[in-house]
Protein backbone atom coordinates (compact mmCIF):
# COMPACT_ATOMS: atom_id res chain seq x y z
CA UNK A 1 0.00 0.00 0.00
CA UNK A 2 2.64 2.84 0.53
CA UNK A 3 3.86 2.33 -3.24
CA UNK A 4 0.58 4.20 -4.03
CA UNK A 5 1.62 7.30 -2.42
CA UNK A 6 4.43 9.51 -2.41
CA UNK A 7 5.00 10.08 0.73
CA UNK A 8 5.17 13.75 0.75
CA UNK A 9 1.36 15.17 -0.04
CA UNK A 10 -0.91 12.06 0.90
CA UNK A 11 -1.96 10.36 4.41
CA UNK A 12 -3.62 7.45 5.47
CA UNK A 13 -7.42 8.31 7.48
CA UNK A 14 -7.94 4.87 9.15
CA UNK A 15 -11.37 4.36 11.21
CA UNK A 16 -13.87 2.49 11.65
CA UNK A 17 -16.49 2.26 8.63
CA UNK A 18 -18.74 3.97 10.16
CA UNK A 19 -16.57 7.11 11.56
CA UNK A 20 -17.10 10.98 10.00
CA UNK A 21 -15.13 11.60 7.16
CA UNK A 22 -11.29 12.99 6.90
CA UNK A 23 -11.32 16.83 7.09
CA UNK A 24 -8.83 16.85 4.21
CA UNK A 25 -9.15 15.78 1.07
CA UNK A 26 -5.13 15.07 1.52
CA UNK A 27 -6.48 11.88 3.68
CA UNK A 28 -6.95 8.32 1.45
CA UNK A 29 -9.58 6.68 3.88
CA UNK A 30 -8.94 3.26 4.99
CA UNK A 31 -10.93 1.34 7.32
CA UNK A 32 -9.91 -1.22 9.81
CA UNK A 33 -12.07 -3.76 8.75
CA UNK A 34 -9.76 -3.58 5.43
CA UNK A 35 -6.93 -3.80 7.69
CA UNK A 36 -8.67 -6.87 9.39
CA UNK A 37 -9.21 -8.96 6.11
CA UNK A 38 -5.79 -8.14 5.25
CA UNK A 39 -3.80 -9.40 7.97
CA UNK A 40 -6.35 -12.76 8.29
CA UNK A 41 -5.07 -13.41 4.78
CA UNK A 42 -1.66 -12.92 6.36
CA UNK A 43 -1.99 -14.91 9.49
CA UNK A 44 -3.40 -17.86 7.46
CA UNK A 45 -1.57 -17.94 4.12
CA UNK A 46 1.79 -17.42 6.53
CA UNK A 47 0.92 -20.51 8.59
CA UNK A 48 4.37 -22.15 9.49
CA UNK A 49 6.42 -19.53 7.64
CA UNK A 50 6.69 -17.06 10.71
CA UNK A 51 7.72 -17.62 14.24
CA UNK A 52 5.13 -18.73 17.06
CA UNK A 53 5.97 -15.98 18.77
CA UNK A 54 5.08 -13.04 15.64
CA UNK A 55 2.12 -14.90 14.92
CA UNK A 56 0.87 -15.27 18.26
CA UNK A 57 1.34 -11.42 18.30
CA UNK A 58 -0.38 -10.77 15.22
CA UNK A 59 -3.55 -12.86 15.97
CA UNK A 60 -4.09 -10.92 19.63
CA UNK A 61 -3.42 -7.93 17.61
CA UNK A 62 -6.74 -8.68 15.07
CA UNK A 63 -8.24 -10.11 18.41
CA UNK A 64 -8.13 -6.34 19.80
CA UNK A 65 -9.08 -4.99 16.59
CA UNK A 66 -12.13 -7.06 16.40
CA UNK A 67 -13.15 -6.66 19.82
CA UNK A 68 -12.88 -2.34 19.00
CA UNK A 69 -14.64 -3.04 15.56
CA UNK A 70 -17.85 -4.31 17.75
CA UNK A 71 -17.73 -1.90 20.52
CA UNK A 72 -21.21 -0.15 19.60
CA UNK A 73 -24.01 1.53 21.70
CA UNK A 74 -26.64 0.64 19.44
CA UNK A 75 -28.97 -2.53 20.43
CA UNK A 76 -29.35 -3.19 16.35
CA UNK A 77 -28.89 -6.19 15.35
CA UNK A 78 -26.08 -5.98 12.48
CA UNK A 79 -26.75 -6.30 8.58
CA UNK A 80 -24.57 -8.72 8.58
CA UNK A 81 -26.43 -10.94 11.01
CA UNK A 82 -29.67 -10.00 9.28
CA UNK A 83 -28.45 -11.65 6.00
CA UNK A 84 -26.83 -14.71 7.57
CA UNK A 85 -30.47 -15.30 8.94
CA UNK A 86 -31.85 -14.73 5.73
CA UNK A 87 -29.53 -16.59 3.85
CA UNK A 88 -28.21 -19.31 6.59
CA UNK A 89 -29.79 -22.74 4.30
CA UNK A 90 -27.95 -21.05 1.29
CA UNK A 91 -24.49 -20.61 3.46
CA UNK A 92 -24.62 -24.13 5.27
CA UNK A 93 -24.87 -25.99 1.84
CA UNK A 94 -21.81 -23.64 0.17
CA UNK A 95 -19.98 -24.46 3.69
CA UNK A 96 -20.68 -27.89 3.45
CA UNK A 97 -20.17 -28.16 -0.33
CA UNK A 98 -16.33 -26.53 0.42
CA UNK A 99 -15.41 -28.85 3.26
CA UNK A 100 -16.27 -31.80 1.04
CA UNK A 101 -14.43 -30.47 -2.01
CA UNK A 102 -10.85 -29.77 0.01
CA UNK A 103 -11.67 -33.93 1.47
CA UNK A 104 -11.99 -35.00 -1.62
CA UNK A 105 -8.66 -33.25 -2.44
CA UNK A 106 -6.95 -34.67 0.15
CA UNK A 107 -8.18 -37.97 -0.42
CA UNK A 108 -6.93 -37.53 -3.96
CA UNK A 109 -3.51 -36.05 -3.49
CA UNK A 110 -3.09 -39.25 -0.57
CA UNK A 111 -4.19 -41.68 -3.52
CA UNK A 112 -1.92 -39.86 -5.84
CA UNK A 113 1.12 -39.58 -3.36
CA UNK A 114 1.33 -43.44 -3.81
CA UNK A 115 0.26 -43.77 -7.21
CA UNK A 116 2.48 -41.90 -8.98
CA UNK A 117 5.50 -42.64 -7.10
CA UNK A 118 7.72 -45.53 -6.63
CA UNK A 119 6.45 -46.16 -3.34
CA UNK A 120 5.62 -48.98 -1.19
CA UNK A 121 2.82 -48.57 1.43
CA UNK A 122 4.34 -50.58 3.94
CA UNK A 123 6.91 -48.38 4.76
CA UNK A 124 4.74 -44.74 5.17
CA UNK A 125 2.14 -43.50 7.47
CA UNK A 126 -0.27 -40.77 7.41
CA UNK A 127 -1.72 -38.82 8.76
CA UNK A 128 -5.03 -36.40 7.20
CA UNK A 129 -6.71 -33.53 9.48
CA UNK A 130 -9.25 -33.41 6.31
CA UNK A 131 -9.74 -29.24 6.27
CA UNK A 132 -6.29 -28.29 6.89
CA UNK A 133 -3.25 -30.59 5.98
CA UNK A 134 -2.07 -33.92 5.36
CA UNK A 135 1.53 -35.65 5.96
CA UNK A 136 3.32 -38.38 4.49
CA UNK A 137 6.71 -39.90 6.89
CA UNK A 138 8.55 -42.93 8.04
CA UNK A 139 8.39 -44.11 11.27
CA UNK A 140 12.47 -43.53 12.16
CA UNK A 141 11.54 -39.80 11.08
CA UNK A 142 9.42 -38.78 13.71
CA UNK A 143 10.59 -38.31 17.38
CA UNK A 144 14.17 -37.90 16.74
CA UNK A 145 16.58 -37.42 19.67
CA UNK A 146 16.43 -33.85 19.67
CA UNK A 147 12.67 -33.81 20.05
CA UNK A 148 12.83 -33.23 16.00
CA UNK A 149 10.24 -34.50 13.36
CA UNK A 150 10.82 -34.88 9.46
CA UNK A 151 7.87 -35.49 7.36
CA UNK A 152 6.42 -34.02 3.61
CA UNK A 153 3.12 -32.07 4.37
CA UNK A 154 0.95 -30.54 1.51
CA UNK A 155 -1.80 -28.38 2.47
CA UNK A 156 -4.38 -27.21 0.31
CA UNK A 157 -5.49 -23.52 0.14
CA UNK A 158 -9.26 -22.65 -1.69
CA UNK A 159 -8.53 -18.67 -1.87
CA UNK A 160 -10.58 -17.28 -4.41
CA UNK A 161 -7.67 -15.17 -6.26
CA UNK A 162 -5.24 -18.11 -5.58
CA UNK A 163 -6.09 -21.61 -5.44
CA UNK A 164 -2.78 -23.75 -4.55
CA UNK A 165 -1.32 -27.06 -3.14
CA UNK A 166 1.41 -25.72 -0.69
CA UNK A 167 3.46 -28.61 -0.58
CA UNK A 168 6.09 -28.32 2.53
CA UNK A 169 9.01 -30.35 3.75
CA UNK A 170 8.47 -29.93 7.38
CA UNK A 171 11.41 -30.09 10.15
CA UNK A 172 9.69 -29.25 13.57
CA UNK A 173 9.79 -29.50 17.09
CA UNK A 174 12.68 -29.69 19.09
CA UNK A 175 16.31 -28.78 18.49
CA UNK A 176 14.72 -28.02 14.74
CA UNK A 177 17.75 -25.81 13.79
CA UNK A 178 20.58 -28.34 14.75
CA UNK A 179 18.76 -31.16 12.04
CA UNK A 180 18.27 -28.55 9.52
CA UNK A 181 21.87 -27.40 9.50
CA UNK A 182 22.90 -31.14 9.41
CA UNK A 183 20.41 -32.01 6.94
CA UNK A 184 21.39 -28.82 4.84
CA UNK A 185 25.12 -29.78 4.85
CA UNK A 186 24.45 -33.49 3.73
CA UNK A 187 22.18 -32.29 1.15
CA UNK A 188 24.89 -29.50 -0.20
CA UNK A 189 24.97 -26.08 -1.76
CA UNK A 190 24.61 -27.43 -5.56
CA UNK A 191 21.90 -29.72 -4.65
CA UNK A 192 19.98 -26.72 -2.84
CA UNK A 193 20.63 -24.39 -5.43
CA UNK A 194 18.88 -26.75 -7.96
CA UNK A 195 15.57 -27.24 -5.64
CA UNK A 196 14.90 -23.46 -5.85
CA UNK A 197 15.83 -23.35 -9.53
CA UNK A 198 13.16 -25.81 -9.58
CA UNK A 199 10.79 -23.58 -7.69
CA UNK A 200 11.53 -24.47 -3.77
CA UNK A 201 11.90 -21.89 -1.57
CA UNK A 202 13.99 -22.05 2.04
CA UNK A 203 11.53 -21.25 4.33
CA UNK A 204 13.06 -21.92 7.77
CA UNK A 205 10.06 -21.26 9.33
CA UNK A 206 8.53 -22.65 12.60
CA UNK A 207 7.57 -25.62 11.33
CA UNK A 208 7.98 -26.05 7.36
CA UNK A 209 12.04 -25.78 5.91
CA UNK A 210 11.18 -25.61 2.12
CA UNK A 211 8.28 -25.23 0.56
CA UNK A 212 6.44 -24.99 -2.84
CA UNK A 213 3.25 -24.16 -4.62
CA UNK A 214 0.86 -25.82 -7.17
CA UNK A 215 -1.81 -24.01 -8.41
CA UNK A 216 -5.38 -25.66 -8.17
CA UNK A 217 -7.29 -25.48 -11.68
CA UNK A 218 -10.64 -26.30 -10.47
CA UNK A 219 -11.65 -27.19 -14.23
CA UNK A 220 -8.68 -30.15 -13.72
CA UNK A 221 -8.35 -30.61 -10.34
CA UNK A 222 -7.26 -34.06 -10.76
CA UNK A 223 -4.70 -32.92 -13.06
CA UNK A 224 -3.54 -30.53 -10.35
CA UNK A 225 -3.60 -33.30 -7.87
CA UNK A 226 -1.10 -35.31 -10.05
CA UNK A 227 1.28 -32.42 -10.99
CA UNK A 228 1.12 -31.90 -6.91
CA UNK A 229 2.16 -35.55 -6.16
CA UNK A 230 4.87 -35.30 -9.30
CA UNK A 231 6.55 -32.18 -7.56
CA UNK A 232 6.47 -33.86 -4.23
CA UNK A 233 8.13 -37.30 -5.55
CA UNK A 234 10.71 -35.15 -7.61
CA UNK A 235 11.42 -33.54 -4.23
CA UNK A 236 12.06 -36.75 -2.50
CA UNK A 237 14.09 -38.41 -4.70
CA UNK A 238 16.74 -35.14 -4.08
CA UNK A 239 16.19 -35.15 -0.40
CA UNK A 240 15.21 -38.55 0.76
CA UNK A 241 18.38 -40.18 1.29
CA UNK A 242 19.71 -37.15 3.16
CA UNK A 243 16.57 -37.62 5.52
CA UNK A 244 17.67 -41.28 5.95
CA UNK A 245 21.05 -40.12 6.77
CA UNK A 246 20.16 -37.71 9.60
CA UNK A 247 17.41 -39.36 11.13
CA UNK A 248 19.63 -42.71 11.35
CA UNK A 249 22.27 -40.35 12.82
CA UNK A 250 19.25 -38.84 15.99
CA UNK A 251 17.44 -42.09 16.69
CA UNK A 252 16.39 -41.91 20.23
CA UNK A 253 17.65 -44.51 22.66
Amino acid sequence: MVSEFDGTGEYLYLAPENASEPSSDEFVEISWREVVTHLEDVLKEGHGQYPAKSTAQLADFLDTIKRELNMTNSDDISTETELYIEHHDMIDRLKGAYETDKKTLFRDLKQAFFAEGDVDPEEWEVNNRPTRYINFYKAPWQNLDTGTSIEYEPHIHLKRDHPRIRLRLDIEHGDKHMIREEFKTQLGEERLQELEANGWEVIDGSYAYLAKSVPIHFEKSNESVRDAAHELHQLREIVEPHIETVAANHQPD
